[in-house]
């Protein structure tokens, strides 16, 4: 194997009490990146059910508060809806320069997004130049 990777995994979510798919997958794969000898850190908008066993399988588990961006929907939103929700992805986020530098301050080999509404946390990995996979879901 090559030398392990510092990888940096971000969670668009941390339920408190029942973890998604994209949730339970990212655990997943940080559990067996851990595994097979790389260093993983996962980074989580808030308290997370998923933390625990992810700290003791050797997973560092970070906070930074985020706004998750849903834009897209399945089925048609009223116009004042869809506003509201651009509005709020828009409006100044503090916690999204203190993303940057926690990566910053990681040196993360590559960053790991997982799933399509955490376009700040693509757009954080970018701002420290650092290559990203970004899980679409």
């Amino acid at each position: 194997m090559k030398a392990p990777l510092r990888i940096a995994m971000l969670s668009h979510l941390a339920s408190p009490c029942a973890p998604t798919g994209a949730e339970h997958s990212l655990a997943a794969l940080a559990t067996g990146l851990v595994g097979r000898g790389h260093t993983v850190a996962v980074v989580a908008p808030g308290r997370w059910s998923l933390e625990a066993p992810l700290r003791a399988a050797g997973v560092e588990v970070r906070t930074v508060p985020s706004r998750a961006c849903w834009l897209t929907y399945w089925e048609p939103r009223p116009w004042p809806v869809v506003a509201a929700k651009w509005l709020r992805y828009a409006w100044p986020q503090p916690a999204a320069d203190r993303l940057v530098r926690e990566l910053a301050a990681w040196r993360a080999d590559v960053v790991h997004v997982n799933c399509l509404p955490h376009l700040r946390g693509v757009t954080a990995a970018r701002r420290v130049l650092a290559p990203r996979v970004w899980d679409l879901r």
